[in-house]
């Protein structure tokens, strides 16, 4: 596995505005850059993408944990957010709402239809 800043990495279609978007949040929102951002075409070159099956590689964004643990589309926010400084609080809270999940989970498909509503190219 390519080595990481902190060992977390965030893999991001670069050719997407939406998504490179969320990537600058993603940077801002982390200071100290402890997660790499990394465009899904350097990723794939660096090996980032080998956990990932070829069908789903380019279909949303991947984190990649400080364990090497891939986590893909909305299954990845929470941990992407405990990685951030301050999220694991943030993420605990979402989890310890019932609904917490079943939210996230929804808030991402509607964003993540940007994605394949003709905002980039993949």
């Amino acid at each position: 596995m390519p080595k990481r800043a902190e060992g977390c990495a965030l893999l991001y279609d670069g050719e997407c505005g939406p998504c490179g978007a969320f990537a600058k949040v993603v940077g801002f929102l982390d200071p100290a850059k402890r997660i790499s951002l990394v465009p899904f075409h350097s990723g794939a070159s660096e090996g980032f993408l080998r956990g990932v099956p070829p069908g789903l590689r380019y279909r949303s964004f991947h984190f990649v944990g400080a364990d090497g643990r891939v986590s893909s589309g909305a299954d990845g926010v929470l941990p992407l957010v405990s990685a951030l400084p301050g999220g694991s609080l943030a993420s605990g809270l979402v989890m310890a709402v019932p609904i917490g999940r079943r939210v996230v989970s929804l808030a991402y498909g509607l964003l993540s239809r940007l994605h394949g509503a003709g905002s980039c190219p993949s």
